[in-house]
């Protein structure tokens, strides 16, 4: 029975570790949908700032 619940701890830690991989990737894949966006607006301040000096 006690080989039983090891085998059982084992498999939670695995689950647990992969679950937390992708939990890293998510973060990452967000954290780069932002770093995007902030270029999206960066670009779009300075198209602003271009068009106000023009007039």
């Amino acid at each position: 029975m006690a080989e039983f619940y090891q085998m059982d701890v084992v498999e939670y830690v695995q689950h647990v570790k992969k679950i937390a991989q992708e939990l890293e990737r998510s973060n990452e894949l967000k954290e780069k949908e932002l770093q995007i966006k902030m270029r999206e607006i960066s670009i779009k301040e300075q198209e602003l700032f271009i068009l106000s000096a023009k007039n």
